[in-house]
């Protein structure tokens, strides 16, 4: 899974060995969630700014039917710097956070 990855502007986001390791240790059914993780972040029902670091990070949010862990949203959370973006964690929810939205607007 590591790599570039792209979101529904075309932004590359950059996804480390590292970071993969530490979404999977953290939450280990994400290791098959792979496709929902891409698709998510090119297809997203709404991207939201986090609350806790609004300056740097965004919140990309997909609704799943039938995931292995039941009916989901699959949230991807991507911090952005000037000149980069990477992905910094990915997990399945019942609800969306509180934030600002920012698509679709």
């Amino acid at each position: 899974m590591p790599g570039i990855l792209e979101d529904l502007f075309g932004r590359r986001i950059r996804l480390t060995d590292e970071g993969w390791e530490h979404i999977v240790q953290r939450h280990h059914y994400m290791a098959t969630f792979r496709e929902e993780i891409s698709d998510t972040l090119r297809v997203p029902d709404e991207i939201r700014r986090s609350n806790s670091a609004p300056a740097t990070t965004w919140l990309y949010y997909r609704w799943y039917y039938g995931t292995s862990r039941g009916d989901k949203w699959v949230c991807v959370v991507v911090k952005r710097l000037p000149g980069e973006a990477f992905l910094v964690s990915a997990y399945v929810t019942d609800r969306i956070k509180e934030g600002e939205m920012i698509w679709p607007n």
